[in-house]
């Protein structure tokens, strides 16, 4: 932003020094021709107002006033003011993906492995894109990213054009995507360009009302009395799972499930003793619990701490399905 308004006061300033090169002495007259009155200089100009959005797991980035920031369970849509759109549907689309690239080498977005990996995505939108041009390096805030577009049609035979914003910033890649008729999104790619060059990647939120140990304990049978079933076909179960989680005030979690199943019919049973460690990061904010695990697994819920009776419980839900976890002394 800071080089392309710097070109407008150059710019600016040599037509004003074109007009004062034509002043001077008019060869016919007996007096000089008075010089025109000193042009007030080109203004600062203002700064774009806008929000930062911040994200609980530590992503943060700067977008314009009139966008909206929506979230999804697999990354944030952008909307901006006024949204193009026909009778079948939005023409412009933009959103902010991200993936950790931990232990996988890669250091900046110009590796052909991150283009590789977004011409599949970008397929998966529409199977006729192709990619267009060279990666283009764009500044950032904060290092560098590069820029990749596409080229493709829709369904309906219409011209679809695709730019994505790509940055690796301390083991995460995330891009900013843009996708519809070429004419509304790269019509906005200053603004685009001045988001993508405000994301940073920070340490992240944790609510410290969850740190601690949490119980959960979760019982299930099944026999089926049908009296058209046999002593062999008479089927019986029952599964029992222990978990303890804990929640570390550095931002860090265990998770140890112990589960004992038992099944038989028949008279042959089949029993299952066995125990399960996960761990990794946590991040919670907004009411949303964020785990982070070693193996770069995801998974997000949302939650809500209760004081009662039944002393302090801790609700996770995820789309349809909840537990109710117990405070451990």
């Amino acid at each position: 932003m800071g080089s392309r308004w710097a070109l407008s006061v150059v710019a600016a300033a040599a037509v004003l020094a074109g007009s004062v090169r034509g002043g001077g002495l008019d060869p016919g007259a007996m007096m000089p021709v008075p010089k025109p009155k000193p042009k007030p200089s080109p203004a600062v100009p203002a700064p774009h107002k806008g929000r930062i959005y911040r994200h609980a797991i530590g992503f943060s980035f700067w977008y314009p006033l009139g966008w909206t920031v929506k979230e999804h369970d697999d990354g944030l849509q952008l909307i901006p003011p006024k949204p193009a759109a026909t009778a079948q549907g939005p023409s412009e689309l933009y959103f902010i993906t991200g993936e950790s690239v931990a232990g996988e080498g890669i250091q900046h977005a110009g590796d052909v492995r991150v283009g590789q990996y977004l011409d599949g995505e970008i397929r998966k939108l529409s199977p006729t894109m192709v990619r267009a041009g060279q990666p283009a390096t764009v500044a950032m805030a904060k290092g560098q990213g590069v820029l990749l577009q596409w080229q493709g049609r829709s369904a309906t035979g219409n011209v679809m054009h695709a730019r994505a914003y790509v940055a690796i910033i301390r083991d995460h890649g995330v891009s900013l995507i843009g996708l519809g008729d070429p004419k509304h999104v790269q019509g906005r790619d200053a603004e685009l360009r001045r988001m993508f060059a405000s994301f940073d990647v920070g340490q992240g939120t944790i609510d410290r009302q969850l740190v601690g140990a949490w119980k959960l304990k979760a019982v299930s049978s099944i026999t089926n009395w049908s009296v058209w079933e046999t002593a062999w076909s008479r089927a019986q179960a029952v599964n029992e799972e222990q978990s303890t989680m804990a929640l570390r005030a550095d931002g860090t979690w265990r998770r140890v499930t112990r589960r004992h199943f038992l099944a038989g019919a028949g008279g042959v049973w089949v029993e299952d003793n066995s125990e399960k460690i996960t761990e990794g990061r946590w991040f919670a904010g907004n009411s949303q619990l964020y785990f982070l695990s070693k193996h770069n697994a995801w998974d997000d819920y949302r939650y809500q701490v209760v004081r009662g009776n039944q002393g302090i419980q801790l609700r996770l839900a995820s789309g349809t399905k909840g537990t109710l976890w117990d405070r451990v002394p």
